[in-house]
């Protein structure tokens, strides 16, 4: 989930000089879906309740880079262990 400010485009708006009076922020949720990246505006209550989902899969999901890594590291120490006989 991430968070972004917008700009109405009414030229009376304070967001119109841009920088820091831009409007938000408003949380979205990002996804890849068949190659393109797709995005779903999040609602204030339910924030939270997607900050969970979103953390319980990454709980089931772990990022696959580290677990490259961690075999990487497993691999290493067989292969130190089998060098030392143990």
């Amino acid at each position: 989930m991430y968070a972004e400010r917008k700009r109405c485009n009414r030229p009376s708006c304070r967001c119109a000089a841009g920088g820091d009076a831009l409007h938000g922020p408003y949380l979205y949720r990002r996804w890849l879906e068949n190659g393109r990246l797709r995005r779903q505006y999040v609602k204030a209550a339910e924030s939270e309740q997607v900050r969970a989902g979103l953390a319980e899969w990454r709980r089931l999901h772990p990022p696959t880079r580290s677990t490259r890594e961690l075999l990487t590291e497993l691999r290493r120490l067989l292969r130190h262990l089998d060098a030392s006989g143990v």
